[in-house]
This record gives C-alpha cells, structure tokens and sequence, in this order.
C-alpha cells in the first residue's frame, strides 16, 4: 500500500509539475514576444509538432510491454531505450530543420528556430520513459 501511495503522489507531483511549468513558458512566451512574435512561435510549433507524433515510433507502448510482461529487465529495456532516443532525436532535428528552413515560407531568425527544435529531444524522451514507468 506504501509504495501505491508513493506512486500516486510522485505522478501527481509530475503533473503539477508539468502545468506549472507549461502555465510559466505560456506567460514568458506573451509577455516577452508579445502577440505577433507569439504567432510566430506558433507557426513555427507545425512541424515539430508533427515529427515528435513521427519520432515517438511506438516505443512508449513497445517499453510498458517489455517491462511490465518481464520479457526483458528493466536494465536492458530501459539502456535500448536511450540509444533509440539518441538516434530519433538527431533525425528528428535534422529532418524538422530542414523542413522548418527550406519548405516554411518566411524568413525566420535562426534563434526562433532552435527555440522551437529545443522541444524535439526533451518530448521524445518523456514518451519514451513514460513507457518504462507506465510497464512498471
């Protein structure tokens, strides 16, 4: 019961976490930019948005089965895990900065850019470990 305890404040934890944080980039993002820039941002968001759907290849679902059915140990899923993010990310970067770049009509500041292809790896990673912590 202890650790069922523990775990339902720990993921309530995240969750507040998670909208404190998004509430805190959504206030420094409109007061720093201001609308037009904001816009902007959100224009850009496109096609990231996209390839972090592409990026996430199923493997949130592959590792709640790996781990949670004991197939394989935690370790091994979980080290797997890593070197596929390492991977996907770099595509994932390489291939939405060139779509972002060369196909998005506008000239856009590379700094607007790099903003909004920062999300790629840290969105990729959380769905990747939510599956471990999902299996467990």
């Amino acid at each position: 019961m202890r650790s069922f305890t523990k775990d339902i404040s720990n993921s309530a934890f995240s969750k507040f976490a998670v909208i404190l944080l998004t509430f805190l980039k959504g206030v420094i993002i409109a007061r720093y930019l201001g609308p037009e820039k904001n816009g902007l941002i959100a224009a850009l968001m496109v096609y990231p948005t996209i390839v972090i759907s592409i990026g996430s290849l199923g493997v949130r679902q592959a590792n709640a089965f790996f781990v949670g059915s004991g197939k394989y140990s935690q370790d091994i899923v979980q080290a797997c895990c890593l070197k596929l993010w390492g991977l996907s990310s770099i595509l994932s970067l390489i291939g939405c900065y060139i779509l972002t770049v060369y196909f998005l009509e506008g000239n856009y500041r590379l700094w607007y850019v790099v903003i909004v292809l920062a999300q790629i790896p840290f969105s990729l990673f959380n769905t990747y470990q939510s599956g471990i912590f999902l299996g467990q």
